[in-house]
């Protein structure tokens, strides 16, 4: 082989092994996984780096010296000596050198990472204003919501929306649970029929398959439950539906009741037999809205003499 061409390779090699090294001091780690870079990593291409160029520079001391030297030099021991000396000069330097370039431009290795903030929260979830009260179930993914005005004027009547929500952005049927505990002194005795007239919408055999799932009771300030209506099981229509209710995605159902007054019978078991109607009195009344889903909220609002605003 002519010794040109070894020159060459040789040549050729050092610049192969400093931009191996370059690399490395430089390497961007774009994907991390289990906390390390994937193969080849900065560490991998260093040391080839190094590797290679140490090698290039034996290559290319043995052959500069080969070249000074001349094939009838000295002796082959001074040729040796001589060969040896300048090959450890090269190596040395070369370390050198290495590690200069290391230490001026290698920087830790850039991870680039997408950070992900889990926020804890408890459930259930509450939110209210003046207007608006709201629970939601983080293990139902549901919200059930209370609209209504916080003041209305005596003799008039309190607008209610009651809203429940499919917090998830999918179609989802939800089998239904419990009834949640209420408040004392108001109770749900299903079927037995002297309790359905304390609770909107009103209910004779349970939810039925046609309304939204969703109900409401009212009390006093006193905890009194009031009755809501006079209609007797016989007159209302009972419509025995799956013990589930489908939702489409994020989608929010509602029923809108309206309350203005009460009723009062003297027969306790059978309330709507001579039931007479008031109107809400001035006070504190407070309305528990419930589903299904042993989820319940409340919302206060103020009967006021005179007229709100």
């Amino acid at each position: 082989m002519k010794l040109w061409t070894v020159g060459l390779a040789g040549a050729v090699g050092l610049v192969a092994g400093l931009l191996l090294l370059y690399a490395g001091a430089t390497y961007i780690c774009s994907d991390i996984s289990f906390g390390t870079c994937p193969e080849p990593g900065p560490d991998t291409l260093v040391s080839a780096g190094l590797s290679l160029t140490m090698v290039s520079l034996v290559v290319l001391v043995t052959v500069a010296a080969y070249s000074v030297l001349g094939r009838r030099g000295p002796s082959p021991t001074e040729a040796a000596r001589s060969y040896l000396v300048i090959a450890a000069a090269i190596v040395i330097a070369g370390i050198l050198i290495s590690a200069s370039v290391l230490v001026a431009i290698k920087q830790p290795a850039t991870v680039t990472t997408t950070s992900t903030v889990v926020e804890t929260v408890d459930c259930p979830q509450h939110f209210s204003n003046s207007t608006i009260s709201v629970e939601t179930d983080c293990g139902t993914e549901l919200s059930l919501g209370i609209s209504a005005s916080p003041v209305i004027a005596a003799g008039g009547n309190q607008t209610v929306e009651l809203l429940l929500t499919n917090d998830l952005l999918e179609p989802r049927s939800v089998n239904y649970t419990a009834i949640p505990a209420l408040p004392d002194g108001l109770y749900l005795d299903l079927p037995n029929p002297n309790t359905i007239d304390y609770f909107l919408p009103v209910l004779d055999c349970g939810i039925t398959s046609g309304e939204p799932p969703l109900l409401m009771a009212l009390i006093n300030a006193s905890g009194d439950r009031m009755q809501l209506t006079d209609l007797s099981p016989s007159a209302l229509a009972c419509l025995s539906g799956p013990p589930k209710f489908s939702f489409g995605p994020l989608q929010t159902v509602s029923d809108t009741l309206s309350v203005g007054g009460y009723w009062t019978s003297p027969d306790t078991e059978q309330p709507w037999i001579n039931a007479t109607y008031h109107p809400l009195p001035a006070g504190v009344y407070t309305i528990v809205a419930f589903d299904p889903w042993d989820q319940l909220t409340q919302f206060s609002f103020s009967v006021s003499l005179a007229t709100p605003g």
